[in-house]
């Protein structure tokens, strides 16, 4: 399961299609205990929509920059949202739009974000809490605080 157009042809498919795209990217640390199955699932799921974009799925979790069609957004976000250790992930979309991708590319890899980290010196069921700026803000305040840039 992969594409086997050349670079011309996907750019000319690209300039032949009616509609605009929008480029996001999600990423979720978490379990995935078959990532090649899951790969294979998204691949064959995700071409259907016309998605282009790079996507990693490891046994960590997925990390995915991607262009879809205007018209498929609410569908592909529904679609993720339906697999259950995605049911939360959130959409971060581009500032700027244009040709982002030629194809789909999912891969298996070892790590979602290469950090070269052993396995065993974290647990990704630990995960911080998204915090909005109020509460930010006001846990700063706190007596031992330490922020970082």
């Amino acid at each position: 399961m992969y594409n086997k157009k050349s670079k011309i042809e996907l750019k000319k498919s690209l300039k032949r299609e009616s509609f605009n795209r929008t480029t996001c990217s999600f990423y979720k640390y978490c379990f995935i205990d078959n990532p090649e199955d899951l790969r294979n699932k998204l691949y064959s799921d995700l071409i259907e929509q016309d998605i282009l974009g790079r996507i990693y799925v490891s046994k960590e979790g997925i990390n995915a920059q991607i262009s879809i069609p205007e018209h498929n957004v609410e569908d592909f976000k529904s679609y993720i949202h339906s697999i259950d250790v995605f049911s939360d992930i959130k959409f971060k979309h581009a500032v700027e739009e244009g040709t982002s991708f030629l194809k789909l590319k999912i891969l298996v890899r070892d790590e979602i974000v290469a950090y070269k980290v052993p396995e065993e010196s974290y647990d990704m069921n630990k995960t911080g809490v998204h915090l909005k700026p109020v509460d930010f803000n006001s846990s700063i305040k706190e007596k031992d605080s330490i922020v970082l840039i």
